[in-house]
This record gives structure tokens, C-alpha cells and sequence, in this order.
């Protein structure tokens, strides 16, 4: 059995935040939210600081169809067991702050479109005729839609569950060296995705877990936060929605969602005093409960 440890942190987000779709150049969608990669990486950052270590040090490699930003992030992947997030009301101010992704119309400068048409003919078209602004200058310059999740206030709960033994060997660190930074690093979640996507942890709702207890499957339990489609069977069905997401190897996943709504463009959480939906566990996945009671579901 892996010596299993937990991140758990809630969070209020300022404005909202932003992680696009991978890959795409004439219109950069966003994703409604964070996915596993993003989860590690909100938690990993304060963790590898503390532990003096630079997270954007050497050249990144592959991991499954990621392109990562540095070597470190491989290891700090692969020993994840489950990363996820929830989207969650405020039940005594009863809020339900959603979560809405916006397109804004943005401009890519100076960025001609791929194959070289349009900007060769952009730069063969005489400057300031008609020709320029309606056919060459379109053409040259895309106009774009740029995507934002926004949820200003929302609150989000972050998860995740990893294999403890195989991160310190890999990162050749010691366990109690790893627990002792855990401690200190739940409290320092900073943002989520881009830079301006700052949030604020609620401190009372943070923890480092070191007791994590596997559930099997053919099991039933109960979970907040997005689990693959593969791993679950909803018992609730009319609690859950199907949104699209990376998995940890990039590859894009079906997730149920448990919310009042849910789409790939908007989130209605459930209140935070309503039970989260029932679910049972599906081979070859697993469940993992913290001592606080929160559960995410990995493979």
C-alpha cells in the first residue's frame, strides 16, 4: 500500500481566472474548471518553494500529450493519484456564486495566420486603399476570440491525492522533509492558471492530509468535486452534468460535475449544506477520504 498524502484547500477566486484549450490558435477557448494539471500545479508551487526547489528549472519534457514547462512536473504528475476541483455555494449567506465562460474579442498583432496567405498578400497590398483595411488587413491581423472563465466571490475546493514515497524519490527529498513543507504549502495556493487569476485561501478550510483512506470499487460514496465518467456511476442523475476537461495525460476526459447547472460554459454549485450526489465506484478507479470526510476518486 503507497503512503498516500492530500492537499485540500478552499478557496474564494478575486475575479475568475484562466486556462485555455491547448493547441488552438484561431480562437483560445476556455476551460469552466481547472483541470488535474492545474490542481497539482496550484499546490505543487508553493510546495516546491519551500522545498528550494526551482519549479521552473531545466527544459520541460513530454508527459502523455503535455508539453511540460519543466522536468520537475513529470514526477509530480505521474505519483498523482486523484487532482480535482469543486465548485461550492455559501449556504448560510445563501450564495451560489457560478462559474460563466466568456469569448472576448481580442486581436493577435502582428501574428499572421498559418500558411503565409493572407500576410503575403497583406504586404503586397498597397498601404491605406480599400483593399487594405476590407481584404489584406483582416487577413494579417486575426481578429480572435479570447475565453475567460469568470466567478467573482465563487468559492472553489481544490484536491490532491498522491503517492508520497515515489514523490521523495524522485524529487530525492525525505518523507518527514515533504510533510513538514506540506503543512506550511496548503496555505499558500496563489492563483489559479494565468497570473491574474488570484484567489484567497480560507485558512480554516486547508489542510494536509496524512491519512488517506482507499475506497474500492463496487463501493458507494459521495463527492463534491469532478470525477471521470469512466470511474462512476451517478446515482443521482438529476445532480450531475457532463463537462469536457484535459486528464493528467492531456488527453481530454468526460467529468461528472455535481451542480444545480452545469455545461462547458456555466456552473451552478449546490449549496454547501445540500449533500453532494452519490455515486458507485467503477473499475479500475479508486476513491480516496480524507479524515475530514471529503473524497475525490482517482485511478
Amino acid at each position: 500500500m503507497p503512503s498516500l498524502r492530500a492537499f485540500y484547500a478552499q478557496i474564494t477566486l478575486s475575479w475568475g481566472f484562466v486556462v485555455r484549450h491547448r493547441d488552438v490558435s484561431a480562437a483560445q477557448p476556455a476551460f469552466t474548471l481547472p483541470p488535474p494539471t492545474t490542481i497539482v500545479g496550484a499546490f505543487t508551487y508553493p510546495l516546491l518553494r519551500l522545498l528550494n526547489i526551482d519549479p521552473y528549472r531545466g527544459e520541460g519534457k513530454v508527459h502523455g500529450e503535455h508539453r511540460l514547462i519543466s522536468p520537475v512536473m513529470k514526477p509530480l504528475l505521474q505519483s498523482t493519484k486523484a487532482a480535482s476541483a469543486a465548485i461550492v455555494g455559501r449556504g448560510q449567506l445563501n450564495v451560489h456564486t457560478g462559474i460563466i465562460v466568456h469569448q472576448e474579442l481580442g486581436k493577435l498583432v502582428a501574428a499572421p495566420y498559418r500558411g503565409g496567405g493572407g500576410w503575403e498578400k497583406a504586404k503586397r497590398t498597397r498601404a491605406f486603399t480599400s483593399d487594405f483595411f476590407t481584404e489584406a488587413l483582416p487577413q494579417a491581423l486575426a481578429v480572435q476570440a479570447v475565453g475567460t472563465a469568470y466567478g467573482p466571490g465563487a468559492n472553489l475546493e481544490l484536491l490532491w491525492i498522491f503517492d508520497a514515497e515515489e514523490l521523495c524519490k524522485s524529487l530525492d527529498i525525505k518523507l518527514d522533509q515533504l510533510d513538514k513543507a506540506g503543512e506550511k504549502a496548503v496555505h499558500g495556493v496563489v492563483r489559479i492558471g494565468s497570473k491574474e487569476g488570484i484567489v484567497a485561501v480560507n485558512h480554516d478550510n486547508a489542510v494536509y492530509e496524512k491519512k488517506v483512506e482507499v475506497v474500492k470499487a463496487g463501493e458507494k460514496l459521495r463527492t463534491r468535486f469532478y470525477v471521470e465518467k469512466g470511474c462512476v456511476e451517478p446515482m443521482d442523475v438529476h445532480l450531475v452534468y457532463e463537462i469536457s476537461l484535459p486528464g493528467l495525460l492531456g488527453k481530454p476526459e468526460t467529468f461528472y460535475i455535481p451542480s444545480l447547472s452545469g455545461s462547458n460554459v456555466l456552473i451552478v454549485p449546490l449549496p454547501e449544506h445540500q449533500e453532494p450526489p452519490r455515486f458507485t465506484l467503477l473499475e479500475p478507479c479508486r476513491g480516496y477520504r480524507l479524515s475530514t470526510g471529503v473524497v475525490g476518486v482517482g485511478r
